[in-house]
């Protein structure tokens, strides 16, 4: 029987000056890596290593192409060994054709904000331990986001928190862990830099440092990125390339309303902690 190991301990690089960003409306990646065979000599050969992390963007997965440096425990002598995990080609699914929409009965145009707050209503409506949270989301948000969530859902479901995206992400991260599902804003993706200590060494590592005892995969960290026109260089910033360098955590993107509203529901529904990034433009 082949023992198997999940590298997810002393990585020291995921993405190289060859990496690559997929994007597609209807593309579907597989997993970063699965089951790849690596090993210092033949002899190890049959022997898979896993990376646990994926990344979205739109509809499609990206992925990295460049090596993965990595200390591993040996499953047959228990000692560390370095290993080098080549990149290894994904598997694309692409639907070509759009889907028959007359057939989805009525229809209504949205953009992107509507689209959002569409998918936030319904998972609030079908999730009683949903929450929306942020700064000045109780109003409807810099962007319209949530608007009207708290008239229908009332002020104990959406509300505004004080002015610290740290303060956000922890209190998202503790609340997960309690089983809830946790919608958190963060006012623009520039601000998001205060509360990496949280996404990346709570968040992100949650599940593995239980040894899958416990999780906080009900989090979902909603953030617009991308240039706003007359925001300058702390309201216009993409920091997304940071996030999907960070194993444990799920980076999303659509690609325009028509997807924003799937992938959020998605992703507020998904087992793993999510970023999900709202281009502005």
């Amino acid at each position: 029987m082949v023992s198997s190991t999940w590298v997810t301990t002393g990585i020291r690089s995921i993405v190289g000056r060859q990496s690559r960003l997929i994007q597609g409306a209807s593309a579907t990646v597989s997993l970063l890596v699965r089951s790849i065979v690596v090993g210092p000599d033949e002899s190890k050969k049959n022997r898979p290593f896993v990376i646990r992390s994926r990344y979205y963007c739109g509809n499609a997965r990206s992925f990295a192409s460049a090596a993965v440096a990595a200390t591993v425990m040996s499953p047959t002598t228990s000692q560390e060994e370095q290993v080098v995990i080549p990149f290894v080609q994904p598997r694309f699914d692409v639907a070509t054709q759009e889907p028959d929409y007359e057939r989805l009965g009525k229809t209504s145009k949205v953009n992107l904000f509507t689209a959002i707050n569409d998918a936030m209503s319904t998972a609030l409506e079908t999730d009683p331990t949903a929450i929306v949270f942020g700064e000045d989301v109780a109003f409807g948000g810099v962007f319209r986001c949530s608007m009207h969530l708290k008239d229908k859902f009332g002020p104990h479901r959406v509300f505004n928190t004080p002015l610290s995206e740290n303060g956000i992400a922890g209190f998202a991260v503790g609340y997960a862990s309690m089983s809830g599902t946790a919608i958190g804003e963060i006012q623009f993706a520039d601000y998001i830099f205060p509360a990496i200590d949280q996404i990346v060494n709570e968040m992100a590592k949650f599940r593995y440092r239980s040894g899958n005892q416990w999780n906080c995969g009900g989090v979902t960290l909603r953030a617009p990125c991308g240039a706003v026109g007359h925001g300058g260089h702390y309201h216009s910033q993409s920091p997304e390339a940071y996030l999907a360098h960070t194993p444990g955590l799920t980076v999303v993107m659509p690609r325009g309303p028509r997807s924003a509203k799937g992938l959020l529901l998605s992703s507020i529904r998904s087992q793993d902690p999510v970023v999900f990034l709202e281009p502005k433009v």
